[in-house]
């Protein structure tokens, strides 16, 4: 949804990780933007762990980084279906948590892994790590939490955009006028407008589901202000 909303400014463009193979711009597209002053926006949450090729490609990009209360991402994670009917949790959910462990040379202890809601809360803690190691790396990070972005659009992305040079424009509140309806990654659709409700996940965790993602995001979640309701 950042992705779309962004991509309505008149100075923004990108290409969604669903039309560029999920890799980082063509050059003639990031030489084109450059030319007409334009900022370079993509999505990049297949590259979440691969610090060192990011910074090495782009040392002095901006990096906005969305951030979701584990609940809803987890719920996400489960609810987000393939054609051949399993969730992207059950397809990818134990690939992802063996590259981002092998990423941070550690894994998750005991028998965790064989419980997709903790593999779930493992690769949220890990992205959170990720964003850590951003910083670390001297990358110029700003995080957007998700709840905010669609309580309160304008307050949130104004400061965002301050530090990336650019003015203000009205086209952020209405990004749905400005992208189809086809379905990007991620199973968004450009044309649903912000909507506080989406802050809810379609299918939210079981108390014990969340008393497992607490017990294993505990830490991040403090620090972005995520209670363990």
């Amino acid at each position: 949804m950042l992705f779309l909303i962004l991509t309505s400014h008149p100075k923004i463009t990108g290409l969604d990780e669903k039309f560029s193979g999920f890799d980082l711009p063509p050059w003639p597209v990031l030489a084109y933007n450059s030319l007409a002053s334009r900022r370079t926006l993509y999505k990049l949450p297949t590259l979440t762990s691969s610090v060192d090729r990011v910074v090495g490609w782009l040392p002095n990009a901006q990096v906005l980084w969305m951030v979701r209360h584990p609940y809803a991402v987890v719920a996400s994670m489960r609810t987000l279906r393939f054609a051949d009917g399993r969730s992207w949790l059950e397809r990818y959910g134990r690939e992802e948590l063996s590259s981002l462990a092998r990423e941070f040379g550690d894994a998750p202890q005991e028998t965790e892994a064989d419980d997709l809601v903790a593999v779930g809360a493992h690769i949220w803690k890990y992205k959170m790590r990720s964003m850590t190691r951003f910083i670390e790396k001297g990358m110029a990070v700003r995080s957007i939490r998700y709840e905010d972005l669609v309580d309160e659009p304008e307050q949130t992305l104004k400061p965002a955009l301050t530090a990336l040079g650019l003015e203000w424009s009205d086209n952020l509140l209405e990004h749905h006028k400005f992208h189809g309806s086809e379905r990007h990654a991620g199973n968004s659709r450009g044309n649903v407008p912000i909507d506080r409700a989406r802050k809810e996940a379609r299918a939210p965790l079981s108390p014990r589901e969340k008393e497992i993602v607490a017990g294993v995001c505990a830490a991040a979640m403090t620090d972005f202000a995520y209670g363990k309701a």
